[in-house]
């Protein structure tokens, strides 16, 4: 009885193994004629989840430009205030602002 289990779990790993390369062929037939931009599943996650975490991103990013800004002056180097402004502030401040809900 052992040996034809072994024998049955073996053959279901080779017929698994062998039918792997066929899965992307079988996904781009299934999803030839998917609609991404029609797709509300989305919308939910983004606006409970991701949208209240990218308003924490952008205040705490706003917070956090001020120092960082006044370092770039002591230090010198006044011309990286619109990187860091940028990467702060802008970045998060459009994917919470700007982005269309249901993207992230």
């Amino acid at each position: 009885m052992r040996r034809f289990l072994l024998r049955l779990v073996g053959a279901a790993l080779v017929a698994a193994v062998t039918s792997l390369p066929a899965a992307p062929a079988a996904a781009g037939t299934f999803y030839k004629y998917y609609e991404y931009d029609e797709d509300p599943s989305g919308v939910i996650p983004d606006t409970l989840i991701m949208r209240p975490a990218g308003l924490v991103g952008f205040f705490t990013g706003l917070g956090l430009f001020f120092p960082a800004a006044v370092i770039s002056t002591i230090v010198g180097q006044p011309q990286a205030i619109p990187k860091v402004f940028d990467s702060f502030v802008i970045q998060p401040g459009e994917w919470v602002f700007v982005d269309e809900i249901g993207t992230h």
